[in-house]
């Protein structure tokens, strides 16, 4: 379903003049189910598709710097495979780098979907972070882009 979506917005960020290629680079963070052999055949299929393979769930930082050294590309954008954050909002995020801008967040406007309990460690964690002296982002997602 991700790769879906990815691939029909991907002729619309191609057709960019600055844009001349697209790579997905896909970390499977040990899943238990077949999700590692359907992204091979995904990626014998198509070759912008790249594969990570964890033995083991290592966390969401691991597998986000193993997608860093993994992409090739000169801007990098990542997003969690569950689609909580849009991909449709990459356009715009790509036009910010076009701006000049280096690093671009996403934060969300809403977490009206989320739990009641992810709300609030949510929460706890932003102001936890605020009197560490922390200079964060509220409510900014897993969805950025680093050029």
């Amino acid at each position: 379903m991700t790769l879906e979506r990815l691939n029909k917005l991907s002729n619309e960020w191609i057709s960019r003049d600055n844009l001349t290629e697209i790579e997905f680079v896909l970390v499977d963070d040990g899943s238990q189910d077949r999700t590692y052999d359907l992204l091979t055949e995904t990626s014998k299929a198509d070759k912008r598709v790249k594969v990570v393979r964890f033995s083991r769930n290592f966390g969401h930082q691991a597998a986000l710097l193993a997608g860093y050294e993994m992409a090739q590309g000169d801007v990098i954008v990542y997003l969690d495979a569950d689609l909580q954050d849009p991909p449709e909002l990459i356009g715009s995020i790509l036009d910010k780098i076009n701006e000049g801008y280096d690093v671009v967040y996403a934060a969300r406007k809403s977490r009206g979907i989320d739990s009641l309990f992810k709300r609030k460690t949510a929460e706890i964690f932003y102001l936890l972070m605020k009197k560490f002296g922390a200079d964060i982002i509220p409510n900014q997602s897993d969805f950025r882009m680093v050029t």
